[in-house]
């Protein structure tokens, strides 16, 4: 019978490096396949609502909804795959070596959510199962910065920029930032107040039960860490920006942002409005931070 197991070089790696190991086949002769692949994936577990869509046979928009209750799901968020050997595998071991991207998540576990990888041996057999064979993998975030970055986001009439600390915001270690808020065109405000939270947030789709069915979930947490009221009867604009510092305490979570995928730290601005009309506006940014 035959049998793979999957060693790595090392357990723990950074985001943006590579991921080196080897495939051991254990078997009594040549296994007939279509290859050998190594695939690197990270798989999120979170705690949320699924609602099924059935959609309408007369317009796209029309639809209707049942709740499928709590529960939790599991979604792939990022996966790649290699072909390391073509043809008939033969016993033996088989080294790899494949690449972690900047742009992906890095390993941690949450309040609504958690995130996992996995490298997965594959032997694609023909008419029959595939043998599978997988180890998991600790993913760090990435080299903290080594000078200071600025954060901009626009919302609305609001703009937001933040100036980060050289040194990587950490829960053991906090630090200030500098924000800068401005708008597109004058805005006249009652108060301008600046909030911190921790978020957690993740949709995902899935088909149905029904060829015209969708099963879409969702997964959310939000915790206000610090809030403050930086001003009071403001007018801003593009040549008046305010500008405050506010002191930051990291959450113990990475910030990741890829897809329908969000964690970390948000700095969110909110301007509440005056005049008859009223209302308020609001601008965020996500706010890089990294685990002690």
């Amino acid at each position: 019978m035959a049998r793979l197991i999957v060693q790595l070089e090392h357990p723990s790696v950074r985001i943006g490096s590579q991921v080196r190991g080897a495939v051991t086949v254990r078997s009594d002769s040549p296994i007939r396949a279509g290859g050998l692949r190594i695939e690197l994936k990270a798989v999120t577990k979170a705690r949320g609502v699924c609602v099924e869509r059935e959609m309408s046979e007369d317009s796209y928009y029309d639809y209707t909804e049942t709740s499928l209750g709590k529960r939790g799901f599991t979604a792939a968020i990022f996966k790649s795959s290699e072909t390391i050997a073509g043809g008939s595998i033969r016993p033996g071991t088989h080294p790899f070596s494949v690449s972690i991207p900047l742009d992906v998540p890095p390993t941690f576990s949450g309040k609504a959510l958690s995130i996992s990888w996995y490298v997965e041996a594959v032997i694609d057999r023909p008419f029959r199962r595939d043998l599978r064979e997988s180890s998991q993998l600790y993913v760090y975030p990435e080299v903290p910065r080594p000078e200071p970055t600025t954060v901009a986001s626009t919302a609305g009439e609001l703009r937001l920029e933040a100036v980060l600390p050289a040194t990587a915001l950490t829960p053991s270690l906090p630090g200030l930032i500098t924000v800068a808020i401005g708008a597109v065109k004058p805005v006249r405000c009652k108060e301008v107040a600046a909030v911190l939270k921790r978020v957690e947030n993740i949709t995902y789709s899935e088909p149905g039960t029904t060829p015209t069915s969708t099963i879409a979930c969702h997964a959310d947490y939000s915790e206000v860490i610090h809030r403050e009221v930086i001003a009071r009867n403001i007018e801003l604009g593009p040549d008046t920006p305010l500008t405050h510092q506010l002191p930051i305490h990291a959450p113990p979570i990475p910030s990741a942002e890829t897809g329908a995928l969000k964690v970390g730290l948000v700095l969110q601005v909110m301007c509440k409005k005056k005049g008859f009309l009223g209302g308020t506006e609001s601008v965020g940014v996500l706010i890089p931070t990294t685990p002690s």
